[in-house]
């Protein structure tokens, strides 16, 4: 007799297994990415975020542990994840997708990355996977992760922002004597010139991976807002 396991369980054993691997810490503080890379982040395609996700966190645990992690976590959510808002994906696409990629081999960061929009697909804040060497990376220029929603710590920017009805971010708090001297009723627009509400479709088909403060919701509207919202969290990704 199957033994069954919670949903937690298999994102525990992820990122257990994962962190027993070594990285060296990516990016230094005097990082650019124009100088590094001879263009703004917000024109990069998926395939040019690839390799610098690749390079980040290095090759990772081997093929078959990867494997074996995947089809656990695969098998868990299959028979145990209720889907209660009726708005699951095919979780049998997902995995004829993702599993003949990583058979075929993936670094530690695209695995870790590939676990990560598979749960955020599940739309369901309750259930996730995560490596906790990559999803914990200390953010800063350089650092290919992407965060959504700006729930939980915001030491990161030091201040938080609520999207307007054109998709601009409007700063209702901040901390005294910001960096970027925000205070609240100042706009947030975007980066390097491009509006945010139009760089972070690209980020996300760029399956760049996830910051431990994902916020998954049961609906597109309100996954649009944690999107918006996350906006000054997401410096590291750029110059200005």
């Amino acid at each position: 007799m199957r033994k069954k396991l919670p949903i937690a369980s298999a994102a525990f054993i992820f990122h257990l297994l994962c962190a027993s691997s070594q990285a060296t810490d990516p990016a230094a503080s005097d990082f650019n990415w124009g100088k590094t890379h001879g263009r703004s982040p917000t024109k990069f395609t998926a395939k040019e975020w690839r390799p610098i996700i690749d390079a980040t966190w290095g090759q990772g645990l081997p093929t078959a542990q990867k494997l074996q992690i995947f089809d656990r976590w695969w098998n868990e959510v299959d028979l145990q994840y209720g889907a209660f808002h009726n708005s699951a994906p095919d979780i049998f696409a997902l995995r004829d997708r993702y599993r003949p990629e990583i058979e075929a081999g993936v670094s530690r960061g695209r695995f870790a990355a590939i676990m990560n929009h598979f749960t955020f697909m599940l739309n369901e804040l309750h259930t996730w996977a995560y490596d906790i060497r990559v999803s914990f990376t200390t953010l800063r220029k350089g650092v290919p992760v992407l965060v959504v929603g700006q729930w939980g710590t915001n030491q990161h920017f030091g201040a938080v922002l609520t999207p307007l009805p054109d998709s601009s971010l409007l700063v209702y708090k901040s901390l005294p004597n910001h960096p970027l001297g925000l205070v609240p009723g100042d706009l947030v627009l975007g980066y390097d010139g491009v509006l945010w509400k139009d760089i972070y479709p690209a980020l996300l088909e760029a399956e760049l991976p996830l910051a431990l403060n994902i916020v998954n919701a049961a609906t597109e509207e309100a996954n649009t807002y944690y999107l918006l919202q996350s906006a000054g969290l997401n410096w590291h990704l750029f110059d200005t």
